[in-house]
């Protein structure tokens, strides 16, 4: 008796397999249609809420492609901050006092590009030779990723600021780019030779002290040099910003040198606290700054540099408060909005603010003025100027006692 063997249901397994993945995709279309209409409800508030606040507003925050509203957990779970470069976790809303800034207008220096009698290439202010009785020369080191864009990131607001005050302060800044896209010993040579052109071609005596500010990478190439302390005009001082020193430091050498470091840099905070110490411990003079995060105001992106208009200020400001991106009452940022782990939705919302930003938010945000600003608002990372005062009094201080 001939048996036939029953087919499976629905036609076999992989017509079963392909029905259950259909099954599962429909399931998870309803639920995302749900969070979806939910996240939807969030932002058409966001968007009533400017449109009611700026009623004579010619740019209307519309269709804000991602969601833009952070959840209640978000707005109130705790935040370790850095104080004198320990962790404190108890901290929960931070309470910070924003720089003053001066809203007047300014004008900024404008650097020029020169040649060392070798051929070497730097940069120094336009008013180089103007007749300013320069008190101190600062050679100035970025950081890696500057050599396509030198000297536009002197163009940068805070780099702006930081040139401005140094120049008030007669201070001469000098810079130069690496051979490569970050510093390295082969241009020790290369800066030497800038120093003593500088020295030579503005007729420096040797009583004019000649400082040192790196920055990131640049720190890190700065701190080798004054290590060596073989730098002829002799480095009288210099500071670190956004770097520290990685090495033992008790077979070391160094003159004064000031550490800036930005808050939620942790791990370089209590780098830099406990390498104060060593160098402390062996009767050389370090000192320690931190540089807190900045909570936001309506005219925070003007002040500072005038990147956006007073106008944009206001409504940018007003959006990153109702798309709950900022901690509730301290107007200080939640999220990093650059290197976090999604910057979607602080670019769609710039893009949607800011629409005469939009072709640059696309193509490049992290490298935008506007961006750097966010960076200093964060408190993560990057340059500062808001220690600029200090610096330079600490390099005043230094040569005085060098004399």
């Amino acid at each position: 008796m001939r048996t036939t063997k029953s087919r499976p249901l629905l036609g076999g397994t992989r017509n079963t397999t392909f029905i259950l993945s259909f099954s599962l995709l429909i399931v998870f279309v309803f639920f995302r249609f749900i969070f979806v209409g939910k996240e939807e409800e969030a932002i058409l508030g966001v968007v009533e809420e400017l449109e009611a606040t700026s009623p004579s507003s010619n740019t209307v925050v519309s269709a804000i492609a991602v969601p833009l509203a952070r959840t209640q957990a978000q707005a109130t779970s705790a935040m370790p901050m850095v104080v004198h470069g320990a962790i404190d976790s108890s901290m929960s809303t931070p309470s910070f006092t924003s720089p003053t800034i001066s809203s007047a207008p300014k004008t900024y220096i404008r650097l020029t590009s020169a040649r060392t009698s070798e051929g070497s290439e730097f940069w120094w202010p336009t008013t180089v030779k103007s007749g300013i009785a320069w008190s101190a020369v600062v050679f100035i080191a970025h950081g890696c990723k500057q050599k396509q864009a030198a000297p536009s990131w002197w163009d940068m607001p805070i780099e702006r600021e930081v040139l401005l005050y140094l120049h008030e302060r007669r201070f001469l800044p000098v810079t130069s780019l690496p051979y490569a896209t970050c510093w390295t010993d082969k241009d020790e040579a290369l800066v030497l030779l800038i120093e003593q052109y500088v020295f030579r071609e503005l007729n420096l005596t040797d009583n004019v002290p000649l400082f040192a500010i790196g920055l990131t990478n640049g720190g890190k190439f700065i701190e080798k040099m004054a290590s060596k302390m073989q730098t002829q005009p002799a480095l009288s001082a210099f500071a670190l910003m956004n770097a520290g020193i990685w090495r033992d430091v008790a077979k070391l050498r160094y003159p004064p040198v000031l550490f800036v470091a930005m808050a939620r840099n942790s791990e370089l905070c209590v780098q830099n606290q406990a390498t104060v110490a060593a160098l402390q411990s062996q009767g050389l003079r370090a000192e320690f700054l931190v540089a807190e995060p900045r909570p936001l105001s309506n005219d925070f992106f003007w002040k500072l540099g005038q990147v956006l208009s007073l106008d944009e200020s206001e409504r940018y400001y007003s959006a990153l408060l109702a798309g709950k991106f900022l901690w509730p009452g301290s107007s200080i940022l939640l999220d990093d909005a650059l290197f976090g782990r999604d910057a979607g939705p602080i670019k769609n919302l710039t893009r949607h603010v800011l629409p005469r930003l939009a072709s640059s938010i696309d193509a490049s945000f992290k490298t935008t003025d506007l961006a750097q600003l966010l960076s200093i608002a964060w408190g993560g990372y990057g340059a500062t100027e808001e220690f600029c005062r200090e610096i330079v009094d600490f390099f005043l201080n230094a040569a005085t006692k060098n004399l």
